[in-house]
């Protein structure tokens, strides 16, 4: 650890290759990883400085920033590393004394052998650090370093701290580790080693070269084939080598992609690793817990998917914190412990083969096959209050993803409000998630609906239930029509459910709502996202919207699948879909309209496609013809049309009740083109 005095004493341009090196985004994303404050990559978090975000994650970082977006931040939002840790660590002082901070934090010391002249000595003593490639191995060659530290005899304090962890001389002697003005020099490979740190005899405190891409340690091993132990740090690795079983380290739970790369780019061999990472449930904190199991598995997949075998056995440490812990205590223990997992990682092939085949295999699911049709035979299809939309549906709604497309302004909210309230009424739940419209303005529409069905006469628009104004203007007629309209809502309105939020809204939160509406109330509902072109992006930021619009589909379609219940998205349309299919002056909804969406086209059950068909019969603007046409019905029959005359003004979709079968009109309806 280097303390401010230091830092100042050293050349500016040490001082500005530390303010570099700090200024790399993997350093930033490192520590907030480790701190437990970021849980996944390019996602959200509350902010560590202001608190704000625990439900809603404010936080962000991006390009080596963290940018907190809460109007409840006061002051300075935008932070590079350095002046993060300022504020994290609450460092009093200038802005040497947070430059100081954020490199102990980041772990990287800078060369101050030449402070002063007591420090001068062998040029091989401290070597200057150079840039290094972006990869797992430093382009800087280290090993005159490395030699000068190993080339004397250990002083006896350094023999006393390793074989306090548990190392005996034999052992030692066989690693070559290295000894240098206090510090403990570990080198990275057992022979002809180029890499190094170094740790402190008195305190908790590691240090690499400045600037460097730290390799894997005893990466050599790797080139052979047989069983490796994967841990964080290099004596956790000592010590499974120390009881003869191979190991690495990967310098802390956030090291997997460099050890992903270095076997996709190794020659391959037959490996199989056990993870070994820490257990960080014996301090207490069951975020850094979660967050080092999930490196763990989030690993365990990524090695699997570069096709070699990978465990975790988290029982394997019982009650010891890390490796070198469990060796230092008892050494006979740890030894009994790897021979265990490395037996139940042999034979793993087997039990994976018979999983597989199990999971995956017809044979294997069939008992789960005839479960799951007893049960889709006891939930019956959902009704949607559309007769002949029912019949073409074979009944109504079940699980799975409906996509409800129209040109814009065309009445597809009104079309889906009015579906989700006939829904309500047959006391099914349902939630809106409204990322256009307010949670009011629908109640609104909703009871405009209502007030035209009870007296078409004195109906209300929207406008006319929102605006309070004008209530002592109504005649007694009206206002007790509003009155009456309420009270029919009120009927059902208990099954409606809006969530609002423009631009806040994205899959990841549909599906906890979801997840949390079946826990409190027990019933699974009909879902209608209005629209899906304002989902909050999914996953990555730096996406395009087509990916996000894909990304967001799918997610919708795995959420449908996963809670067993229907989900309408609603879906506009630009003008250039239409034009396309040069049908209807350009207005008529087909299913290439949804192509600029290839998730959309393919990811969804049924597509539907409501169009504004222009007919003699329209006496005046806020009456339409409407057509719905089922597009496209992965489970059943695509082509059914269904007609409406549209009351735009009161929100209202009157459905026509036609005598010839839907799909004999809709086959009719081809063979005119």
């Amino acid at each position: 650890m280097i303390t401010s005095d230091e830092l100042r004493k050293t050349p500016r341009p040490t001082r500005d290759q530390l303010k570099e090196t700090l200024r790399r985004p993997d350093i930033f994303e490192n520590f907030l990883f480790t701190e437990g404050i970021m849980k996944n990559q390019h996602s959200n978090f509350a902010c560590p400085i202001c608190g704000s975000g625990t439900n809603t994650p404010c936080a962000a970082l991006k390009d080596g920033r963290l940018t907190c977006f809460s109007s409840s931040h006061t002051g300075q939002n935008s932070y590079d590393f350095i002046d993060f840790i300022g504020e994290y660590k609450k460092v009093s002082g200038d802005y040497i004394d947070k430059l100081t901070a954020a490199a102990n934090a980041a772990g990287i010391m800078p060369d101050i052998s030449n402070n002063n002249s007591k420090n001068k000595g062998p040029e091989s003593t401290r070597l200057k650090i150079e840039a290094v490639n972006q990869d797992n191995s430093s382009n800087q060659d280290f090993s005159a370093y490395i030699q000068h530290c190993t080339a004397q005899a250990l002083p006896a304090e350094a023999m006393e701290y390793l074989t306090g962890r548990g190392f005996d001389a034999d052992f030692i002697t066989s690693w070559h580790i290295g000894y240098d003005a206090g510090r403990i020099v570990i080198p990275y490979e057992k022979t002809n080693p180029k890499y190094y740190c170094t740790r402190s005899i008195t305190k908790k405190d590691y240090r690499k070269p400045t600037g460097t891409q730290e390799p894997i340690f005893n990466a050599a091993t790797l080139k052979e084939p047989g069983i490796v132990f994967v841990t964080e740090g290099q004596f956790d690795a000592l010590a499974v080598e120390a009881s003869g079983f191979r190991a690495i380290a990967i310098g802390g739970t956030n090291g997997g992609r460099k050890l992903i790369d270095h076997v996709r780019n190794m020659d391959a061999a037959e490996l199989s690793f056990i993870i070994l990472f820490d257990n960080d449930r014996i301090d207490g904190n069951e975020t850094k817990a979660k967050a080092t199991n999930d490196k763990a598995e989030e690993l365990r997949q990524n090695l699997e998917a570069a096709g070699h075998i990978a465990c975790i056995y988290p029982d394997l440490l019982q009650e010891h914190k890390d490796p070198n812990d469990f060796y230092r205590d008892d050494p006979y223990g740890f030894l009994d412990a790897l021979v265990e997992a490395v037996k139940r990682t042999q034979i793993y092939p087997d039990e994976v083969r018979d999983t597989y085949f199990s999971a995956y295999s017809a044979a294997g699911r069939f008992a789960q096959f005839e479960k799951d049709i007893n049960d889709a035979a006891k939930t019956a299809a959902i009704p949607t209050g559309f007769a002949v939309l029912d019949k073409n549906l074979d009944g109504g709604l079940r699980s799975g993803l409906y996509v409800l497309g129209a040109m814009t302004g065309a009445g597809k909210t009104a079309f889906a409000l009015q579906m989700a309230d006939q829904i309500a009424a047959s006391n099914n739940d349902v939630m809106i998630f409204a990322l256009e419209m307010s949670r009011n303005e629908l109640m609104a529409r909703s009871i405009s609906r209502e007030s035209y069905l009870n007296d078409k006469d004195n109906g209300l628009t929207i406008f006319g239930v929102l605006d309070a104004t004008r209530y002592s203007k109504y005649s007694e007629e009206k206002f007790s029509n509003l009155l009456e309209a309420e009270s029919r809502y009120k009927k059902y309105a208990g099954h409606v459910f809006i969530f609002e939020g423009m631009g806040e809204i994205g899959a990841v939160k549909i599906r906890a709502d979801i997840d949390y509406h079946i826990k409190v109330t027990g019933r699974r509902p009909v879902v209608i996202v209005d629209y899906i072109q304002l989902l909050a992006p999914f996953g990555e930021t730096r996406t395009t919207d087509k990916q996000n619009m894909d990304k967001n589909i799918m997610e919708l379609k795995r959420i449908s699948r996963d809670y067993n219940l229907p989900i309408i998205g609603i879906s506009s349309m630009n003008r250039a879909a239409y034009a396309a299919t040069g049908d209807n002056n350009g207005n008529k909804v087909k299913f290439e309209s949804f192509k600029e969406s290839g998730a959309i086209e393919y990811s969804s059950d049924v597509l539907l496609g409501l169009n504004h068909i222009k007919d003699q019969k329209e006496s005046d603007a806020d009456k339409r013809y409407m057509e719905l046409e089922i597009l496209k019905n992965r489970n059943g029959r695509a082509g059914g049309i269904s007609s409406y005359w549209y009351y735009s003004k009161y929100n209202y979709y009157c459905e026509e009740m036609q005598s010839e079968n839907a799909f004999d009109r809709a086959a009719a309806k081809v063979k005119k083109f």
